[in-house]
């Protein structure tokens, strides 16, 4: 991992897609790149190979993608020039964390014991924008250790209002009072 060359990377990116005024489209076709490059790892293999040519992933980089932005096209092209496709995934984080800033966008991860639907996925973003005062996306994951409940990270913090958390306090504070 080389953080300084992504953070490098993707300020430089950044402020291009805030000049262009393409930091959503732009951020849509990472987001993309991403996925596919998740979806198919041979890609991924592939563009990291240094016994392919430059010229040669740079084919199918152009061929792969050829919805994306130019823009987003001619980052990926000069990653692969300077041998730096390594740090995409990097890049990509760094991208995101300055988008959610300037777009005042909060990431959490809400556990659940089961699967939570659109509606409850909804309403729960609707409390917690109100909350911390920010648009927010959620992503959920299963815990079968929760009985009952969500706890959700977010911004750092964690906001637990499951059963399990519930039972531990009520058998601490019984503990305490014998």
């Amino acid at each position: 991992m080389n953080n300084q060359a992504s953070r490098v990377y993707s300020q430089a990116f950044f402020e291009l897609s805030k000049e262009t005024k393409n930091l959503d489209r732009h951020m849509d076709d990472l987001k993309e790149i991403s996925k596919t490059l998740g979806e198919f790892p041979d890609i991924h293999t592939l563009l990291n190979n240094p016994n392919v040519t430059k010229e040669d992933k740079k084919e199918l980089i152009s061929s792969v993608f050829n919805y994306v932005d130019n823009k987003t096209l001619n980052l990926i092209k000069v990653l692969i020039d300077k041998s730096r496709f390594n740090i995409f995934d990097d890049f990509l984080r760094e991208y995101k964390r300055q988008y959610n800033l300037e777009k005042n966008i909060a990431e959490g991860i809400v556990y659940s014991a089961n699967k939570l639907d659109e509606q409850e996925l909804s309403d729960l973003k609707k409390v917690l924008e109100k909350k911390i005062n920010k648009k927010v996306e959620l992503i959920n994951e299963i815990d079968k250790s929760l009985i009952a409940g969500v706890s959700v990270f977010i911004d750092g913090k964690r906001i637990d209002n499951s059963i399990k958390t519930r039972l531990e306090s009520l058998r601490s504070s019984i503990k305490e009072r014998r």
